[in-house]
């Protein structure tokens, strides 16, 4: 039986960001590290969504990857895009999957790293003697499967009964992402995408872009949708409203890392240009609509531990180790999204005005990933 320091399950977007971070900190030689791939090659579906464009300049999502081995890679996509425009992000995936490839040859010549591609892990055992799948034990696992939708998770977190007796009538805004729908259902349809998060948009934007024909669109939401302004005047100039909260305190923008950007935000702006109708409201009600899209995000995908498989409820504690309903994992550390990390951030760190995967993968990841370097051995 072979035992490592770290075992990783899923070598998609978020595994590449960590082992990249491990490689340019010099310290992929210091740890005996086991990659888990279910597919043929990593970052292959990572964000492989053809219909949503990204909330952060392709500049900005590029700039992690700045380094010499993948300069063949970028120059060439310097040339072919803009990089002061929001790509779309299955665009944006096969660029990653390009540069992970690279990565991936890379770390052959590490005779203490071991990659198993077309490699499955449905349960993991969890003792005191460490983490065992199969033939292989670990001190530590890090969990970084992705994330997905079904109508069990989104009825499970139907905490006002929406969707009571009208879960067959749900459509998940992944299948629309991922043109996995039969687009001509929505025709001569009164459809309700609910929620006031960026999903929501880019699910109108997707029935939009498919030119189909529907009664009705309407957004229900609780709470209105934030939008990102150059400034205040901006903002106060499209007749919208802030908070002093919302207000950079470096840059002055308006809603900086959690407003509607591109489409999303012109669709908005426009709402009656496209015939969309919005209620906000704290009481909202789709008993009108023949067919329903919730947006209430994603849930990470884990491997059964011990056997019991996890669903809802996933979150990481200060130390970024797992916690699945209240239950704890010693040793087991969660990556992407849907994991919740807790970290304390304030504007202050911020240099720039970028969001979204930037964000997350340049200001979260570091001080994640310190503390996980702290508690993994």
């Amino acid at each position: 039986m072979k035992r490592y320091d770290i075992m990783i399950l899923g070598f998609g977007i978020s595994s590449f960001c960590f082992l990249l971070y491990l490689y340019n900190e010099n310290l992929l030689k210091k740890h005996r590290i086991l990659i888990c791939e279910e597919n043929n090659e990593p970052c292959l579906n990572s964000l492989n969504y053809k219909n949503v464009n990204s909330n952060s300049t392709l500049r900005s999502l590029l700039e992690p990857f700045r380094i010499e081995m993948f300069s063949d890679i970028l120059t060439k996509v310097d040339r072919d895009y803009d990089l002061d425009c929001y790509i779309n992000l299955s665009d944006y995936n096969k660029i990653v999957n390009s540069m992970a490839k690279v990565f991936l040859s890379s770390l052959d010549s590490f005779s203490n790293i071991d990659i198993k591609l077309n490699f499955r892990v449905d349960n993991i055992s969890h003792g005191c003697s460490g983490i065992r799948t199969g033939k292989h034990t670990t001190k530590t696992c890090i969990i970084s499967m992705g994330a997905k939708q079904d109508i069990n998770q989104l009825a499970a977190q139907d905490t006002d009964g929406l969707l009571k007796d009208k879960l067959s009538q749900c459509v998940l805004p992944h299948d629309i992402f991922t043109n996995e729908v039969d687009f001509d259902s929505f025709n001569n349809k009164k459809i309700a995408v609910i929620g006031s998060s960026h999903s929501s948009l880019s699910v109108v934007d997707a029935l939009l872009s498919k030119k189909i024909n529907p009664k009705n669109i309407s957004l229900l939401c609780k709470n209105d949708f934030k939008v990102f302004f150059d400034s205040r005047e901006s903002c106060l100039r499209h007749h919208l409203t802030f908070n002093e909260g919302d207000v950079c305190t470096e840059t002055q923008t308006i809603n900086r890392f959690d407003g509607l950007r591109e489409n999303s935000k012109e669709i908005y702006l426009n709402l009656s240009k496209y015939g969309i109708n919005k209620h906000c409201s704290n009481k909202i009600s789709c008993e009108d609509f023949d067919i329903i899209v919730p947006c209430w995000g994603y849930y990470k995908k884990l491997p059964k531990i011990n056997k019991h498989l996890y669903k809802n409820a996933i979150d990481s504690n200060e130390n970024f180790e797992l916690t699945v309903e209240n239950k704890s994992f010693s040793k087991i550390f969660s990556l992407g999204i849907g994991s919740n990390p807790k970290i304390k951030i304030t504007q202050k760190n911020f240099k720039r005005s970028i969001d979204g995967v930037w964000l997350y993968y340049n200001l979260i990841s570091k001080p994640l990933y310190e503390n996980l370097l702290k508690n993994i051995i």
